[in-house]
């Protein structure tokens, strides 16, 4: 981690140290930036996630407002705002260059509808190991409605290709799991889970990536790859959530229908490209 005071900041060239950054206000508050991997691997530029954990917006100046939207180039960075904080958070991403992608929605599993039922003839659902040989491009493209496919910077066809790319280099270990639906020997639905431990000792399984392929939605696949998922998540965590987009009217009728009938917290997502 590298640490700057705001008066320092444009003076950071994010492509020549990939690490993360904390940036210290004049009113003491600090503003973190978790260095992303992944996505700057993916989109060629510094990547990060804010973190507002410590970070207050309150008495931040016009001088130093303008100091962090003149810096930090290249680079391409997501917020995540729980409506429950600060409005003027909103207006300080807004100040920065950040803007409004879309409203996320968590839900949080509470129990299993209705009763089970066997897969159709032709159809079987497990728990898999490794990916290796599996044909998942045709899942990674099932999805049209992420952020991602949002934001007009990225487009449509480098949205879906993020999403396959990320199928292809999932791979399963003990905190990452993958639940395939197969018709024969090819993959027509997954479930793609992530388990973390916060701070307070709770479990949490993340249904992260859920996709049926179109050909084969309507014929129960979904529901019951969500069950055997879910099975294996409860002996595994404390609690099961899932994250989408409020204008992702399918995927939320269809973790409604399969028990995730709470909202946990809705979200504002803002990105900031520069």
């Amino acid at each position: 981690m590298i640490s700057f005071s705001i008066d320092d900041l444009p003076e950071f060239n994010p492509s020549k140290q990939p690490v993360d950054i904390e940036i210290t206000f004049h009113n003491k508050g600090r503003l973190l930036l978790h260095f992303l991997k992944w996505d700057n691997d993916f989109f060629k530029i510094p990547s990060y996630r804010a973190d507002f954990t410590n970070f207050c917006c309150n008495k931040i100046s016009p001088e130093e407002t303008k100091l962090m939207r003149s810096s930090l180039k290249p680079s391409f960075i997501t917020a995540v705002c729980d409506h429950s904080q600060n409005t003027r958070l909103v207006r300080f991403l807004h100040a920065w260059g950040f803007r409004y992608i879309e409203t996320g929605i968590i839900l949080h599993f509470k129990e299993f509808p209705g009763r089970q039922v066997s897969p159709p003839e032709g159809f079987i659902i497990k728990k898999v190991e490794d990916l290796t040989g599996l044909d998942l491009e045709p899942l990674g493209q099932a999805f049209d409605l992420t952020r991602f496919h949002a934001d007009h910077n990225i487009g449509q066809g480098k949205a879906d290709e993020l999403w396959v790319q990320y199928l292809k280099n999932f791979i399963p270990s003990d905190k990452k799991h993958a639940f395939l639906a197969f018709s024969g020997n090819t993959p027509v639905g997954g479930i793609f889970i992530n388990l973390y431990d916060d701070t307070e000792g709770t479990s949490t399984a993340d249904l992260f990536v859920v996709a049926v392929l179109k050909e084969f939605t309507s014929k129960g696949i979904g529901s019951l790859l969500a069950r055997h998922a879910l099975l294996w998540a409860e002996k595994h965590s404390t609690q099961i959530m899932v994250g989408t987009q409020a204008r992702n009217v399918p995927a939320l009728n269809y973790y409604i229908k399969n028990g995730f009938t709470s909202v946990y917290k809705t979200t504002s997502i803002f990105h900031r490209w520069a």
